[in-house]
């Protein structure tokens, strides 16, 4: 018989541990299914967008996608997520077979030539999360980007996100009003990330927004609130790096306004909204008794959400980052919380006016975007 040495005992508790998670585990299949599934709900969505253009010519041995000229989810909403999502499918795909070459995939960012922040968070998220999941090193052809996404990107700290160091900085003589806060990102949703948005916002503006902790609170729970969007049964595709969020702020100099960007590629919040344990009072508020009622509209579900996360207060469960959020916009009387999720979105106003739409075309993950003017 093997003599019980210390390394041994920790071999069997090691040995003992696994066989435990392997019987607790579902089995491959299901996982697998639900992959599957999680790729094919993907291609439906890429499948509705028109196709953005694709360049093999002007880059030797690349395939470039061209985004729009304005890249905005405001104004230009299919266009702009088209680019994204063709450009998170190709660059999983890593390389395309065009008159039997195989080129590389390249980003022609020097075709934008207005990009609005909450999508130019999208953007760097999206690229971001590549280079985290491939371990690889993108490349930037900065030199070639027009002046103000150049200055945008340069002031959000883009090159410092991806590690990259900028081939020409801004030119001194482009002159924007707006001033836009530095990335921030990663998987903690400790009160940190929230304290370090309203400090920069202060001061990339020089002024104090709110009561210093109402506003810290909002913030850090909005970003808390994305530990929800990564659900266990629940797949995402590409898969990998779930229970990541990104962040941004900026400050309009012109017209005093100040905003946050908050953005996750999780399932949503509609999809996410019949686990929570407010699910009985959101479809009771949509006259909706059943769980998976036929008429289940997204844009409905988050304006019930952000109602009974405002009178839920107190109570845990994902929207009360987003009531805080909308009660400081009650209170200054000014600006407006948009959230975009799932095949919806929403707007809250100052008295709690609402205005929500179906999206074209279903959004993956949440955006949730929040502006106010600050007093002179």
């Amino acid at each position: 018989m093997r003599k019980l040495t210390p390394r041994y005992k920790r071999q069997l508790l090691h040995r003992a541990k696994r066989a435990a998670r392997m019987r607790t585990c579902r089995p491959r299949e299901v996982v697998a299914n639900r992959r599957n599934a999680a790729r094919e709900d993907f291609h439906r969505i890429l499948d509705s967008l028109p196709r953005p253009k694709l360049d093999y010519t002007s880059r030797s041995n690349y395939c470039c996608i061209i985004p729009p000229q304005k890249f905005s989810l405001q104004e230009n909403y299919e266009e702009t997520l088209a680019f994204l999502l063709t450009m998170r499918q190709m660059f999983h795909d890593k390389f395309i077979i065009y008159e039997k070459k195989r080129l590389s995939i390249f980003a022609e960012f020097s075709a934008i030539h207005e990009i609005e922040p909450a999508a130019g968070l999208v953007l760097a998220a999206e690229v971001d999360r590549w280079r985290l999941a491939t371990g690889r090193q993108p490349r930037s052809f900065d030199l070639e980007w027009h002046p103000s996404v150049k200055q945008f990107f340069s002031q959000a700290g883009l090159f410092d996100l991806l590690g990259l160091t900028e081939a020409c900085p801004p030119e001194p003589s482009v002159e924007t009003p707006l001033e836009t806060l530095r990335f921030v990102g990663g998987r903690s949703v400790h009160g940190e990330a929230g304290s370090k948005l309203r400090d920069g916002l202060e001061a990339l503006c020089g002024k104090t927004i709110g009561p210093r902790k109402k506003v810290y609170d909002a913030i850090a729970e909005a970003i808390a609130n994305t530990r929800h969007a990564y659900p266990s049964g629940m797949s995402l595709w590409p898969s990998k790096l779930s229970g990541r969020w990104w962040a941004s702020g900026s400050w309009n100099r012109a017209t005093n306004v100040v905003s946050i960007q908050l953005y996750d590629q999780g399932v949503g919040i509609p999809a996410t909204l019949p686990r929570s344990e407010h699910w009985s009072q959101i479809m009771g508020l949509l006259g909706l008794p059943k769980l998976l009622h036929p008429e289940r509209r997204d844009d409905k579900l988050l304006l019930a959400a952000l109602d009974v996360g405002r009178t839920s207060t107190g109570q845990s469960g994902r929207g009360n980052g987003l009531a805080e959020m909308a009660a400081w916009i009650d209170e200054t009387e000014t600006g407006f919380l948009r959230i975009t999720s799932g095949g919806g979105t929403m707007t809250y106003r100052q008295g709690g006016k609402t205005t929500s739409a179906l999206t074209p075309v279903k959004f993956p993950g949440t955006l949730v975007e929040w502006e106010i003017v600050l007093d002179e």
